[in-house]
Formats: structure tokens, C-alpha cells, sequence
């Protein structure tokens, strides 16, 4: 297992390659690499000497210095780098066997996703919604088992908020206990600044079942006379399917799935309640063969946790859907937060545990936005996307895939 892979390395394993640019954008841990700046004649492949050496340059988070002959894949603390997981999955998209071997060892450290926060101001979004059930599972996550009484945290729930429900626990009603992945869900849509789908459509009232929340999407919602809460952004029904075309399916539909989605399912079977389950996604590490997995914030039947699961945990499912939440609750922000303000995770390589960090823009820094990449931010704060070099240059210890809002970066004068 090397330590290091060589820019030549690199450009010889993939001279022969021709990499599809929306297969590789769609793959987490390549969209942070930008692979469509790689695209340097614009025909959605990469492939060529020169526009695989440009690969090469965005996997080594943006080459530092445009010029770097080698880049780094296992760091101090023994485990991958981001570059190791671009590699990773690069090897994976390609089926290339020396890009597959390179990482074929290497050890990713943990992330505890349950530490994560957002920077206070933010509009909900994706990092609201990842920090809105990173916080159920932190304070709440013995309200969420099948046995245990439900804490509710939306005011809007037909059911009282701030008290602990004990008619939602194990008793002489509920003997077997109460399952509350519905409950998670609109708690965790709640919490990320979101409007949960409530049954009578007023805004208020009870959250429906788990396999109900796609008639309240885009696709949907108009058949049922439902508001729209969430963007569909992709479903399968899975019973019935021939086996390897419901594994192909399944895991195009699952690599789609982007942190704060939820990832809906609906069980074998006629039933409505308990009949399916709801997870708020994490993290999405699922590769193009279907190894990985997916990290999602859910109601157990012991308690709230978050859990990596793999392909296999969704392949006895009769239906699954991935939905995106779309609809603010009413005064949430819609500008980014303040740069001084955000309380920011970031992944320590000695621990492989989040911390916080408080950044504060000053004269020639800038604090990171939403959607924001350094060729983005050389565009709109210095003019030109090309000057990202320089950005880069000046900021030589940070990841473009670990850009988080409000970090601060210096600028050129």
C-alpha cells in the first residue's frame, strides 16, 4: 500500500481511461474534486494526457500548487487522506485495478456525526438538517427507542412539544412499545429548519406514517392534494424486479442520496403503520459496486442512533424513496450566517473525531458560503475562476472537500 501516488503514476494507469463526467460529479466523494474542470474540451468525458494530468491536479484538492508531482493518501495518524478517498473512488468509477489498489489498505478514521453542528443564521438546508438529528441523537436519543417515552420538539405536532409522552412508550396499551421513525423524521425536519408534512396540510397536526411522506413531494403531492414538502429526487419499486437489475437500481437510486436527505422505505406488505421507516442521511460513502455504506440518523427499536448501513439492508424493501426537503418554516433565514458566528465541525486526522473551530473574517479573508468551491469564490471575489490557484496557494492546508460555512480564507490583496 503506498504512502504516496506520483502525478506520472497517476496519468500512465489512466492513459487508456474515458471517464463519464456526470457519473463522476454523482459520486460523493468525487464531487468535491470538481471532475468537470478536468473536461477541458467540454464533451462530458475526461480522458487524454492532458486532461487526465488535470484530474490528477482537482484530486490533489486542487494540486496546492498546480504543480505537485505526487499526492498524499495516508496522513500522520495512519489513516486516508480526502485524497485517498477521491482515489478511492475514482477506482471504483473506473474498475481501474492499479487506482483500486492503491487504496486497497487504507483505513479512513471515523467521523461522529452526532457532534456535528451548523453555524447559527444558517438557511436550512443539507448542513441544517445533518446538524438538526445530529442534535436529537445527542440530547434526545433516549426518547426515540420502541420502549422509551417520545420527547417532541416540534410545537406545531398535535401532541404536546417539550414534555415526555409517555402514552408513545411500552405500557399495558403498547405492550410490544412504540416505533417513532416517523417521529424522527418531523422532529428532524423541525429542528433542521424545515416544515414538516402534517396530515390535514395546516401546518400543524400529526406527522404521516413513514411510507406515506412521498405523497407530500413534488411528484406526488398534487395527486393526493397534498402541499409540497420535499423534491423527489428518485425512487424504485423494488418487488418483483429481476435480482441484478434490482441491484443495479437500487444502487443508482442510493447514490444519489446527499446528507440531510431522507431516505424513506416501505416494507413487504400491506401495512401503513409501522410499515416502513424513516432515515435522515449523514454521510454517503456507497460505491459504484455497491460496497460502502450509507451513515443515517434514525428511531431504533432501542434507541435513536446513527448507523452505517450497506446495500444489503435495503435490498428486502418493496419500495424506496429519497426525498429532499424543500419547504422553510416560516422566519427561517435565507441569507447565510454572519462569518464570525459559526461554530463549525471539522474532522481532527489525529482522532478522526469532530471538533469546532470558530473562524473570524477579517481584512483579506473570506468567510465560506453555501455552495461555494475556491473557482467560485475566485469568480465572485476576485474576478476571474482561473485565480483560484492563488487562493489555494495561500491557503495550503485546507481540503476544497472539506470547505465548510463560514471557514475563513485568506484572499490576494
Amino acid at each position: 500500500m503506498p504512502n504516496k501516488v506520483g502525478r506520472s503514476e497517476f496519468n500512465q494507469a489512466l492513459a487508456n481511461a474515458s471517464i463519464d463526467v456526470k457519473k463522476a460529479e454523482s459520486d460523493p466523494a468525487l464531487r468535491g474534486a470538481l471532475p468537470a474542470n478536468a473536461d477541458l474540451d467540454h464533451d462530458g468525458k475526461i480522458q487524454g494526457q492532458a486532461e487526465i494530468d488535470r484530474l490528477f491536479t482537482q484530486v490533489d484538492s486542487f494540486g496546492r500548487n498546480a504543480a505537485a508531482t505526487e499526492t498524499t493518501l495516508i496522513d500522520p495518524a495512519g489513516n486516508g487522506t480526502q485524497q485517498a478517498r477521491a482515489m478511492k473512488a475514482l477506482g471504483q468509477l473506473t474498475q481501474n485495478s492499479d487506482v483500486m489498489g492503491w487504496t486497497a489498505g487504507v483505513k479512513f478514521a471515523a467521523v461522529d456525526y452526532a457532534a456535528i453542528t451548523a453555524p447559527k443564521g444558517t438557511p436550512p438546508g443539507s448542513e441544517t438538517m445533518v446538524a438538526g438529528a445530529a442534535q436529537l441523537i445527542r440530547e434526545r436519543k433516549n426518547n426515540y427507542g420502541t420502549d422509551q417515552p417520545w420527547f417532541n420538539v416540534d410545537p406545531n405536532h398535535a401532541l404536546p412539544a417539550n414534555v415526555s409522552l409517555g402514552g408513545l412508550a411500552k405500557n399495558e396499551r403498547n405492550p410490544n412499545g412504540v416505533w417513532k421513525c416517523n417521529l424522527f423524521g418531523g422532529n428532524a425536519m423541525y429542528a433542521g429548519g424545515f416544515e414538516p408534512p402534517y396530515y390535514n396540510n395546516k401546518g400543524k397536526g400529526e406527522y404521516p406514517n413513514a411510507n406515506q411522506f412521498y405523497k407530500f413531494s413534488d411528484k406526488y403531492a398534487g395527486q393526493f392534494n397534498n402541499k409540497v414538502h420535499f423534491k423527489m429526487v428518485d425512487e424504485v419499486h423494488l418487488d418483483g424486479m429481476d435480482p441484478a437489475e434490482k441491484e443495479r437500481r437500487l444502487i443508482e437510486v442510493l447514490r444519489s442520496v446527499q446528507p440531510g436527505d431522507l431516505l424513506m422505505v416501505d416494507h413487504m406488505g400491506t401495512g401503513v403503520a409501522d410499515g416502513g421507516h424513516t432515515r435522515v442521511v449523514m454521510a454517503n460513502d456507497l460505491q459504484a459496486d455497491g460496497t460502502g455504506s450509507i451513515h443515517s440518523a434514525q428511531a431504533t427499536q432501542s434507541e435513536g442512533a446513527i448507523r452505517g448501513e450497506g446495500l444489503s439492508s435495503f435490498m428486502g424493501e418493496e419500495h424506496v424513496w429519497v426525498l429532499r426537503p424543500n419547504r422553510p418554516r416560516a422566519g427561517q433565514p435565507t441569507t447565510p450566517a454572519e462569518p464570525a458566528r459559526p461554530t463549525t465541525p471539522t474532522t481532527s486526522t489525529s482522532t478522526g473525531q469532530i471538533s469546532t473551530g470558530q473562524p473570524t473574517a477579517r481584512a483579506g479573508t473570506y468567510a465560506v458560503q453555501p455552495g461555494d468551491t475556491f473557482s467560485k469564490i475566485a469568480k465572485t471575489q476576485l474576478g476571474d475562476a482561473s485565480r483560484w490557484r492563488e487562493i489555494a496557494a495561500l491557503n495550503p492546508t485546507v481540503d476544497v472537500r472539506m470547505l465548510r460555512i463560514g471557514m475563513a480564507l485568506k484572499l490576494p490583496q
